[in-house]
């Protein structure tokens, strides 16, 4: 997102300001760089960088431009479940698997399966499973009824699921369970395992928050959640050097 609006700032010759985590990675935020946008890093938590976003804004009088608040983003993910039900067009997916961080593409997914219904009712909605972290699981607390504090997450890979605090946390909790899906929780050991897999058999190098996915697969599999004969799909968001792990060649 800071890269994109740094983009769209550039060619709009418009000055703007990207807070990122002080432990952001390097090719994330030399890209916003690149475009000559200028970089706040905040120490601590990733949700400290909204928390001084708005702060700095209200304090300059400028405009905060948050897409995870903003009610038009998910008009934008919703994009992908329009692009997935064209695609299969009479056969969806029985599941859909979605690293989730905000939210945004799982909620996004579901709203355009919502639309298609009203104007197709024979339309099949796939069950929705949503993937985080063991070190921070909101969303995943939230669906089983669980309690969440922010005191309790710990360090993890998945840099771009790391959000002690979505915004959109309930609703995306609510999607999970109307679509009968299941929130899944995994560990750093297995996201980098299945990154792995997927590379050397797939040929697809994955950013590590897109391959949590594969993980996620793999618990589904195993509790059959997911059986044999149906069809999953994994959407695989990130390219892997956005945010390539240290030891990847271990």
């Amino acid at each position: 997102a800071g890269a994109s609006i740094s983009a769209y700032s550039a060619y709009s010759k418009i000055k703007s300001h990207i807070f990122v985590p002080e432990n952001a990675p390097k090719n994330k935020v030399s890209q916003i760089q690149l475009y000559g946008s200028i970089v706040h890093k905040i120490p601590g938590p990733r949700d400290n960088s909204t928390i001084e976003a708005i702060k700095y804004s209200e304090e300059n009088s400028i405009p905060y431009s948050s897409h995870n608040l903003s009610p038009f983003f998910i008009e934008g993910t919703k994009s992908f479940g329009h692009e997935i039900i064209k695609h299969f067009n009479n056969k969806q997916p029985d599941h859909i698997l979605f690293p989730v961080g905000n939210g945004s593409l799982l909620i996004g997914s579901y709203k355009a399966y919502e639309e298609i219904k009203k104007i197709n009712p024979d339309i099949k909605i796939p069950k929705h499973h949503g993937i985080q972290t063991e070190s921070i699981s909101p969303i995943i607390e939230i669906f089983s009824n669980n309690k969440w504090y922010p005191e309790q997450a710990k360090s993890t890979i998945a840099n771009g699921i790391a959000i002690l605090n979505p915004p959109r946390k309930y609703q995306s909790a609510n999607v999970i369970k109307k679509t009968n899906g299941q929130g899944i929780k995994v560990s750093d050991e297995s996201i980098l395992k299945w990154q792995k897999e997927l590379a050397r058999k797939d040929g697809i190098f994955a950013e590590i928050t897109s391959a949590v996915v594969l993980s996620g697969l793999d618990k589904l599999v195993e509790q059959k959640i997911i059986l044999p004969d149906e069809n999953v799909l994994l959407p695989i968001t990130g390219f892997g050097l956005k945010d390539p792990p240290k030891d990847l060649f271990n």
